[in-house]
């Protein structure tokens, strides 16, 4: 299914830098490629499971908001792809996003969201945000494509429109790309709050070090395992299983079209290396981010964590200063800064993983 999905894109691609007149600029065709080949380069396993759950059927091939009828008695969908099977069989996520991209480049991003929403739910369906995404933006190439050609045999209105679609397209390819996100930083700086609410905004799976750690050692995540500076259950070589398990776990979710958010300190760079060579296997692009405060505040932070007893990490303030001597550079890392309010803090991050362009 993959070289199937593939092969959709270079075909209309193809079509486009080859017959749409120059209504699109190729470096932005070969950009959506780039994006397109990427994402499914990376995504085997999931696209594996999508036809072993039996979602590959005979649709649509064509589902616009023209061809569906509201009647007294039901909803009547008309104008079926007749002519060439190929183009009818698929994912059926694949088909609904036909009707999910024409409502919400209508201006419906709502009823879009809508749509989708019961249909999985109907059919008892899931798949991650990032594929959803990567077929409406195709849907989306599809009729960009032939407003170009049309455009090409005169139509006035199709460079614009063939623009505007491909603009559109090319945005969800953008949103579509699967990341691992590093939340890094000293102890008390803000990670688990930021991590979490990155989690949220980008829909994304998040692993928590100290977590992990507390079910490696077996010991409950509420309970207080504290011990100074590498000791007890934060041994050098326990800190590598850690991340080690946390780059194992994140590695399927990836490969499955789940963007991660990974909250550790990522104080070492070997660390930070095995990062950047998993997400690399499955074709996932990289952010770093580390949270950075005030020495003094993020002192106060942690001891106001270890009165309220709720938390999973045990560092206290003698340990988060060796955390900050000892700490290899991350040159690599856009600094992001957790003094301000939390909700502020997650909308900056946010904008720093969506704008960021390549992988580190």
């Amino acid at each position: 299914m993959r070289r199937t999905v593939a092969g959709l894109w270079d075909e209309g691609l193809d079509a486009l830098a080859r017959d749409g007149g120059g209504a699109v600029p190729a470096r932005s065709i070969e950009r959506m490629r780039a994006l397109a080949v990427e994402y499914v380069r990376g995504r085997g396993a999931m696209f594996e499971r999508r036809v072993a759950e039996g979602w590959i059927r005979d649709g649509h091939g064509d589902l616009l908001a023209d061809d569906v009828y509201l009647l007294d008695d039901g909803p009547r969908i008309l104008d079926c792809l007749a002519f060439d099977a190929r183009l009818r069989h698929g994912d059926v996520l694949l088909d609904v996003a036909f009707l999910a991209m024409d409502l919400e480049t209508r201006g419906h991003p709502d009823l879009s969201d809508a749509l989708v929403d019961e249909w999985s739910a109907s059919l008892g369906e899931t798949h991650p945000r990032s594929l959803l995404d990567h077929y409406v933006a195709y849907r989306a190439h599809v009729r960009a494509k032939i407003a170009a050609l049309r455009a090409s045999q005169g139509e006035r209105s199709g460079r614009a429109r063939a623009r505007s679609l491909h603009a559109f397209a090319l945005g969800r390819l953008e949103r579509a790309r699967v990341r691992l996100v590093l939340v890094g930083g000293a102890p008390g700086t803000g990670k688990s709050t930021l991590a979490e609410g990155l989690g949220r905004a980008l829909g994304a799976r998040v692993l928590r070090s100290d977590v992990g750690r507390k079910r490696l050692a077996r010991v409950p995540v509420g309970a207080g395992a504290a011990a100074p500076w590498e000791e007890g259950i934060y041994r050098p070589e326990m800190t590598e299983r850690v991340y080690d398990g946390l780059l194992a776990e994140a590695g399927p979710l990836l490969a499955q079209g789940e963007t991660v958010v990974v909250d550790a300190s990522w104080s070492r760079a070997a660390a930070r290396r095995a990062a950047r060579r998993a997400a690399h296997a499955r074709a996932a692009e990289v952010v770093e981010l580390r949270c950075e405060l005030p020495a003094a505040e993020a002192d106060a932070r942690i001891e106001r964590r270890r009165r309220e007893g709720t938390d999973a990490s045990d560092a206290d303030s003698g340990v988060a200063r060796a955390m900050r001597r000892r700490a290899d550079p991350w040159p690599e890392a856009a600094p992001v800064d957790t003094l301000p309010p939390s909700g502020d803090v997650v909308e900056a991050a946010h904008r720093i993983v969506l704008g960021t362009v390549g992988a580190t």
